[in-house]
């Protein structure tokens, strides 16, 4: 039986390999500790403090708000 390596991880942010000693699984994706940082303020984030917005990760001041959208009035007319 031959030997097969196991599939290389990449790192969502920096495209670089991943160990699992060195791996974080947040937002969609597998990072580096280091490389797992908001969105908007490049904060150094970790599994606590990091919030997943459309597979994006942010921390908790920048994490964006989900807003209500508008529905058409409807006005019932009688025949």
């Amino acid at each position: 039986m031959p030997f097969v390596a196991p599939a290389r991880t990449l790192c969502t942010k920096c495209n670089k390999t991943v160990y699992p000693n060195e791996s974080i699984r947040a937002a969609n994706g597998t990072y580096h500790k280091g490389c797992l940082k908001c969105t908007v303020c490049n904060l150094t984030l970790n599994l606590k403090t990091c919030i997943s917005h459309e597979s994006k990760p942010y921390c908790r001041v920048h994490k964006p708000t989900v807003g209500h959208t508008q529905v058409a009035s409807v006005t019932d007319q009688s025949a």
